[in-house]
């Protein structure tokens, strides 16, 4: 009878030995959210910063200019401890892209040859030229693109993926 009960007890044991064993050690994988509440747009020597909640100040142009450009992003919704998510933008090249439409005025816009290569071998236009080819009032409409499904789009819903942040920018060329 005892011999029966050390061997209930030995198979228990061992039952349990593997039981332990066999769950997985792996890593779970976190997805951190990414949050934006600010861009800061840097057009020729003039700074012009969106902040979530606030209207986009308005941007000034001159007819037959060339601007070069660039775009951060931030998360600022903690005011001490603001973060710079560009660099995480700049990390994850081939999931960002930023996307410009341009409506009422005449604004050409093309990555620049400091921009950073993403998907397709192309430029995520963080740095990008603009030259401003007719008068007009207008809005400019910049999307930050997680995981486009292509970059060679013309339009933002060519382009798939999520937005991350959008911002509507007041446009004026004169």
């Amino acid at each position: 009878m005892n011999k029966n009960i050390i061997s209930k007890i030995a198979l228990l044991s061992l039952l349990l030995i593997f039981s332990y064993c066999s769950k997985s050690d792996d890593p779970v994988e976190v997805n951190e959210t990414e949050t934006f509440t600010r861009v800061v747009l840097k057009v020729g020597g003039d700074t012009y910063t969106y902040n979530v909640g606030s209207p986009a100040p308005e941007i000034k142009l001159a007819f037959g200019e060339v601007y070069g450009t660039s775009i951060e992003f931030y998360d600022a919704s903690d005011p001490n401890d603001v973060e710079n998510m560009t660099l995480e933008v700049i990390e994850e090249a081939d999931e960002h892209y930023v996307f410009y439409e341009v409506s009422g005025v005449g604004l050409n816009i093309t990555s620049n040859s400091s921009d950073i290569i993403g998907a397709e071998s192309k430029g995520i236009n963080l740095n990008t030229d603009w030259t401003a080819t007719d008068n007009g009032i207008g809005t400019l409409r910049v999307s930050l693109i997680h995981q486009p499904t292509s970059v060679s789009g013309t339009t933002r819903a060519s382009l798939g993926g999520e937005t991350d942040i959008e911002v509507d920018w007041p446009i004026v060329v004169e």
